[in-house]
């Protein structure tokens, strides 16, 4: 199949652009047709960083798509083969699919990479344009202190164990058992469908996650709280809805020979886990991996001795688990608990140049949320979240390692909108656009990035849409810059200084590049 070369051969294109003639289609009908060179709409620009150490690029990721939308999601140029090229791809649901604010639809990633925890993120698609996503996966051999990984190996004989295997992880400043789990001698193992499984070699893998924690790395932003997804129990009979409030998960993850399996209903692990002596009523759910919803689990408080670390008092609850995925040692809260029937929404938007953000939202000195946003000019995001009464909640948003705010949340504020822009932009807009007799080329929704030569990282430059990027940063007309976008690839210009921008803009020699697009197509 022909390919168009020179698709965008403006400013920042000075490399050679392809994609499949058969996968453009029309931006706009006019006197002539404008073709988009994406195949997608509702792009989903994903990043995936190093959680703790920003300077490595995490290599071989590959990547699952699952839920309602996965069959209509390809790449940017038109591809159901998932290749991330340094860390990112540009995703999105093939054109003709509309969905809406009020009528979005979704779709499920599971991340994994060699030597990395895998990930599962859910996506939503409602129609807003273009998004820039940052995610982090945590290096099993870099872990943060709260994250902790036990691994326990037994035989089987009749495809049961022979001895008891045990796993013990103690909290991260060594003063509390986190979670105990034994598995009696005799115990067997099934599948999904609850079948006997046969076998020999039996791995237990339990990962911990403590999370009253501070932040990891200050670039990348990362804490333990992104690994574990909020979950909101529906109402249900007499109870009202109600949200969990974990003080710790921990997750289990069992094979027999290379396969996964759960531990037989009938010979269950014995668990353990420390909790707050603190008053309150914490339970157990279990969530499968990927899924938001809660099952609870029965649960006793232990006759143990309270035991004191530091200023704190634990005890312990205990339990059986036979499932693999995810065990939630937690609080339900319901509405009494909030201030307000409704969920405060926290909105920050950024009217001048593309810029990254890091947003932490903080509960009684706790994070409760923090993430890097990409903001490119115009855009807003929003956190959304129920205040609770009586506690103090503040949030604090950084930008290149200064503070941009710092603002206390009470109950009572209604939905704030904070401007969060600092920086200046530039009074030209740069065509990315092309046009010819019989058809215009225009990029849409695209993300651009820059760096000066002398930087390591690039940061956002701007978005362009319909065929122009405006209100770009303003550069430093003495410094040399490298450009950087994602159609298939990572293609990135060579350097150029600052003061040369407006000088290249129609620089292009506009005849031959007609002449060629118009001879393939």
């Amino acid at each position: 199949m022909k390919t168009i070369n020179k698709l965008i051969c403006s400013l920042l294109f000075i490399g050679v652009t392809s994609c499949d003639v058969d996968k453009i289609t029309s931006l706009k009908d006019d006197f002539r047709i404008t073709v988009t060179p994406d195949a997608v709409d509702n792009k989903k620009e994903i990043q995936i960083n190093n959680a703790t150490n920003s300077e490595l690029e995490v290599l071989d990721i590959k990547m699952a798509i699952s839920g309602d939308a996965a069959s209509y999601i390809y790449t940017s140029d038109g591809s159901s083969s998932f290749a991330f090229d340094k860390g990112k791809i540009v995703i999105g649901l093939k054109k003709g699919m509309e969905p809406s604010p009020e009528n979005p639809t979704h779709a499920s990633i599971k991340l994994e990479a060699e030597g990395y925890l895998s990930k599962t993120k859910i996506l939503t698609f409602d129609g807003s344009g273009s998004e820039s996503i940052n995610i982090n996966l945590v290096k099993i051999d870099d872990l943060p202190e709260t994250i902790q990984i036990v691994e326990e190996t037994g035989t089987l004989s009749d495809d049961e164990t022979t001895t008891d295997i045990e796993v013990s992880i103690t909290s991260s400043d060594e003063t509390e058992e986190l979670v105990k789990i034994v598995l009696e001698a005799g115990s067997s193992f099934e599948n999904d469908n609850g079948e006997p499984m046969e076998g020999s070699g039996l791995i237990m893998n339990i990962e911990t996650y403590e999370l009253r924690t501070e932040i990891v790395d200050n670039e990348t932003g990362y804490s333990v709280r992104e690994e574990i997804e909020g979950i909101t129990i529906p109402a249900s009979g007499d109870d009202e809805e109600a949200t969990l409030e974990p003080f710790s998960v921990f997750s289990v993850d069992t094979t027999l020979d290379g396969t996964p399996v759960n531990i037989s209903e009938d010979t269950p692990a014995k668990v353990s886990v420390s909790i707050p002596d603190d008053g309150q009523e914490y339970q157990v759910f279990f969530v499968e991996k990927g899924s938001n919803t809660a099952i609870p689990i029965a649960s006793l408080v232990s006759n143990v001795a309270n035991r004191s670390a530091g200023s704190n008092a634990f005890t312990q609850l205990q339990f059986e688990a036979f499932l693999n995925g995810l065990y939630f040692i937690a609080i339900k809260l319901y509405q009494s608990a909030f201030c307000s029937e409704d969920l405060t929404t926290l909105t920050f938007s950024n009217n001048m140049a593309a810029d990254v953000y890091r947003i932490t939202l903080k509960e009684d000195g706790n994070i409760k949320s923090s993430s890097n946003v990409t903001l490119f000019n115009g855009e807003e995001t929003t956190i959304q979240f129920h205040p609770k009464n009586d506690r103090i909640y503040s949030l604090n948003v950084i930008n290149k390692g200064k503070d941009v705010l710092n603002q206390e949340i009470i109950c009572g504020m209604v939905n704030p909108t904070f401007e969060l822009g600092v920086t200046q932009t530039a009074s030209y807009v740069i065509p990315m656009s092309i046009t010819c007799p019989s058809i215009s080329i225009a990029l849409d929704e695209t993300p651009i990035y820059y760096k000066s030569i002398a930087e390591n990282r690039f940061y956002p430059y701007g978005k362009v849409v319909a065929g122009e990027l405006n209100n770009s940063p303003k550069l430093d007309p003495n410094t040399n810059y490298q450009f950087q976008f994602f159609y298939e690839t990572t293609r990135t210009t060579e350097a150029i200084l600052g003061s040369k921008i407006e000088e290249l803009i129609d620089s292009y020699d506009l005849d031959e590049i007609c002449t060629e697009i118009e001879d393939e197509i």
